[in-house]
């Protein structure tokens, strides 16, 4: 039984059964505040570990962005930004671009004082400062366009889940953390989720930018539970090894883009992650680095990675890309 597991039976034992919602908050915080999940040696791989090209084409991305709102000053976000790999590559493509890192003031928005540590060894020649939201008063107090990238960063905040029409709850049962047994199909919604893309809208709508979101998921109405727990890159019972998995759900775009257009922004997407970035130039970008490459084996990372990316059948079809959007001229990749 894991440290995170006893408390929580401790809690149902004072309070009664816990909600999904609760339960995937207090399994998240603990996880990512006591490890680093990411790549071959963790529990598991994103986008920007697979290759630098995602990270790469997500800094020419945001340059396109800055040089069609006009060059200016403006503060360049990254909520969720793992060990750093993806503000590294971005910025290493964008730094082409003359004035880009002068006009930028960087922000990285992390909890976990692990993973930060990591993010500051990682992103040392850089000038960046670290938040713990976007509700930061050295964020809320500037008046410069945004522009923010958000990667698997939705899938992590928590969701709740009702089983027919009531809430589906986690009790002990013969010793056992398990789920209230079913009433009915499985809906989930995620408040925090919304509530996290309206503080994002509105700081586009006060200030001009425009905002990219990258995770998996689908458009909703939809049934059915999406909740899920990895370890080792192996699915396990989300119930299993509690705040010592990486616990998240499939994303409803749905509710996310209502909430954008409620605030009079242009809301483009989500399309296939794979289209996205074909459109940004990823194919181009892979034969270049092919050209490159000192040997067969790098030659054959190169294109696997370029498949796992964009590919129907790994990441290209199941991740999608929704942006937000306040600016004379839309972004690139929709």
């Amino acid at each position: 039984m894991t440290p995170l597991e006893k408390t929580i039976r401790e809690r149902i034992a004072a309070e009664g059964p816990m909600d999904v919602a609760t339960f995937m908050e207090l399994a998240v915080s603990h996880y990512y505040a006591t490890r680093d999940p990411f790549g071959a040696k963790g529990d598991f791989t994103t986008a920007p570990e697979v290759s630098q090209m995602f990270g790469e084409l997500l800094g020419a991305w945001a340059v396109d962005v800055w040089m069609k709102l006009g060059r200016p000053k403006f503060q360049l976000i990254e909520c969720g930004p793992g060990r750093g790999t993806l503000m590294m590559d971005a910025l290493r493509a964008a730094a082409k671009a003359p004035g880009f890192l002068e006009a930028a003031q960087i922000f990285l928005v992390e909890n976990s004082p692990l993973l930060t540590e990591k993010q500051k060894t990682l992103l040392k020649d850089y000038k960046i400062e670290w938040v713990e939201n976007l509700n930061s008063p050295i964020i809320q107090s500037s008046s410069e366009p945004v522009i923010l990238l958000a990667n698997e960063f939705l899938d992590a905040l928590p969701i709740a889940q009702k089983a027919g029409e009531e809430p589906r709850t986690i009790i002990v049962d013969r010793g056992r953390l398990k789920f209230d047994p079913p009433r009915g199909e499985i809906t989930e919604t995620s408040s925090v989720r919304e509530n996290f893309v309206r503080e994002v809208a509105k700081l586009l709508k006060a200030r001009t930018g425009t905002a990219l979101f990258i995770d998996y998921g689908y458009e909703g109405p939809a049934t059915g539970d999406t909740l899920q727990a990895v370890r080792e890159h192996h699915y396990i019972s989300a119930l299993d090894f509690v705040g010592e998995v990486d616990l998240t759900a499939h994303v409803d775009f749905t509710p996310l883009k209502k909430a954008g257009m409620e605030e009079g922004l242009l809301v483009l997407g989500p399309v296939p992650q794979g289209d996205f970035l074909r459109r940004l130039g990823i194919a181009e970008r892979a034969d270049a680095l092919l050209q490159n490459a000192k040997d067969m084996k790098q030659r054959g990372e190169v294109a696997a990675a370029h498949a796992r990316l964009t590919s129907s059948s790994q990441m290209g079809r199941l991740f999608k890309v929704m942006a937000f959007c306040k600016s004379p001229h839309a972004p690139e990749g929709f």
